[in-house]
């Protein structure tokens, strides 16, 4: 959720005083065990505030950056230890006229002392789960790994213990496996298993639930009656028979729309609950956030942005085989939906989701309209960004339409010749694998989701783009990196404005940057747009 209406207000008027309080919860827990106040006695926030460091998204790329926040203390603060300690998840909440409202989370990364004050260093909620928020460890072993990576069951090796043969009717629905601790799904769907037959291609399989049979031991109930032309999205190879002597892997399926992927892995506890309480350990993060901290309203609300964009992106879906563990946590995951221009971000007080857009698509709402008596500075305006190294004449996707089949989508500028230099020949994006739907039909969604998602990232790939870094009102700070404003000015313009005699008359740009000061009631936004020119 966003924001109440009282504190955005209070974030309007000329005078603002803040107070924060700083909630500390348990190493162990999500209880909070200290809550530590700008008006504390023993203890207490310093009068400068609290500094919070601003969030980032760069175009072509689509990799967010999210800011830490530092909290000064001043007082005694023998009382926090040793029950506060490097990991230990906080909140920063902000109260102005009687309204509060959480303006920040992250992990408790250092604590420096200067002269009389204790200064405590949080990094984000994405840099704090490179690693889950899990302290008791496993045995360790390939087959038990320690639980400390996002999908550490992933990769798992094992056996099976009977042969899976094909004896004319289709293969049985039953694998029987040596070991079947490693393998996890969300629940309410399918999971799936990587066969490697001693000679011959990989296959994947999907199964609906487990049975342990004696030990470690059981089997897997397939989804399918798979036959040998069986060939089931996103697996490339159809099946073949199996023995004894062929490997098995876990590997964990994620399916849906993006953001509720990472809602899901913020609020998984044990995987046994429904909408965003699917994912189990293994597939979670394991801090396990209520609800508050993801804004499913707001994400849902990006959702029908997107999919109501031309051409059809209505069955927008994701369908990703994690085969590994993901050493580098959250961020091994962004890197991979970045490909197609979608995001996390930190809005307000909670986690959200943003794509890439065409700022001029009719279906967007603007976010916020920003008049010439909303700025107080102009810090930097960039006609040709010094962020963008070259424009590209081509902009495509490979992506899997079928099982063992990839296609290509490519779009060019339109013209013989490119419009600025330097310039390169494509940015071909490999998003083999990558979308969804049903495995055994859905070739045409798949080919419109890649056709779509060029649409959407082509202008940024193609053209140039003027970046603006704006120091405005602080009610501005209600914007995250993806949002669309429309500047309205009689001061400024841009390339294509002042060819015209014309300024600014609300033209859309998206916010790739935000930071904000409550203290001193000033907001910095830096936008960027792309722009058409043509070839001389």
């Amino acid at each position: 959720m966003s924001w109440s209406h009282g504190f955005r207000q209070a974030l309007t008027h000329r005078s603002i005083v803040p107070s924060y309080r700083l909630a500390i919860r348990s190493f162990t827990a999500v209880s909070i065990i200290f809550n530590i106040r700008s008006t504390g006695r023993s203890i207490a926030i310093d009068r400068e505030g609290p500094t919070i460091n601003g969030q980032r998204i760069i175009p072509l790329r689509w990799s967010i950056t999210f800011g830490g926040f530092t909290v000064p203390i001043v007082g005694d603060m023998s009382g926090l230890f040793p029950a506060v300690r490097k990991g230990s998840f906080a909140e920063l909440f902000c109260e102005i006229d009687g309204h509060e409202e959480r303006i920040a989370c992250g992990q408790l990364r250092s604590i420096n002392k200067r002269y009389n004050r204790f200064i405590l260093e949080f990094v984000d909620l994405i840099s704090a789960l490179q690693t889950r928020y899990e302290t008791t460890p496993a045995a360790g072993t390939p087959e038990e790994p320690d639980p400390f990576s996002l999908f550490y069951s992933a990769g798992i090796e094992t056996t099976l213990s009977s042969n899976w043969t094909n004896h004319g009717a289709g293969f049985p629905t039953q694998l029987n496996l040596n070991d079947i601790r490693g393998f996890h799904k969300e629940n309410g769907t399918y999971g799936v298993v990587r066969c490697q037959p001693a000679s011959g291609n990989e296959f994947i399989l999907q199964w609906d639930s487990k049975t342990t049979t004696s030990g470690n031991a059981g089997f897997l109930t397939l989804s399918h009656t798979y036959q040998f032309s069986s060939t089931i999205y996103p697996t490339v190879y159809s099946p073949v028979n199996l023995t004894t002597s062929d490997k098995v892997f876990t590997a964990q399926y994620l399916q849906g729309w993006p953001a509720d992927i990472f809602g899901k892995m913020l609020m998984g506890t044990t995987g046994t609950g429904s909408g965003l309480l699917t994912y189990p350990p293994a597939m979670n993060s394991g801090i396990g956030l209520s609800s508050s901290f993801y804004d499913q309203q707001d994400a849902d609300t990006w959702k029908s942005y997107l999919k109501g964009a031309a051409p059809n992106l209505s069955a927008y879906d994701i369908g990703y085989v994690v085969n590994s563990p993901m050493t580098g946590g959250f961020r091994n995951l962004i890197e991979v939906f970045a490909k197609v221009g979608h995001w996390p971000v930190w809005r307000q007080n909670a986690i959200s989701y943003r794509s890439c857009l065409l700022l001029n698509s009719s279906n967007i709402t603007v976010a916020a309209k920003i008049y010439d008596t909303d700025i107080f500075e102009l810090r930097t305006h960039e006609l040709y960004s010094n962020d963008q190294q070259n424009t590209f004449f081509r902009s495509s996707n490979i992506y899997q339409n079928k099982a063992g089949l990839t296609s290509s989508i490519t779009f060019t500028t339109g013209s013989t010749k490119a419009a600025s230099l330097p310039v390169q020949s494509n940015n071909e994006r490999n998003v083999t694998g990558l979308y969804g739907y049903s495995p055994w039909t859905a070739t045409a969604d798949r080919s419109s989701l890649a056709n779509g998602d060029v649409q959407r990232l082509k202008e940024w790939d193609l053209f140039n783009y003027e970046k603006l870094v704006l120091v405005v009102k602080l009610k501005y700070a209600t914007l995250c990196c993806g949002d669309v404003v429309a500047i309205h000015s009689g001061i400024f313009y841009g390339v294509n404005q002042g060819a015209n005699d014309r300024t600014y008359a609300g033209t859309r740009f998206m916010v790739v940057g935000v930071d904000y000061s409550i203290s001193s009631a000033s907001c910095v936004l830096t936008l960027a747009a792309p722009y058409r020119q043509s070839a001389l």
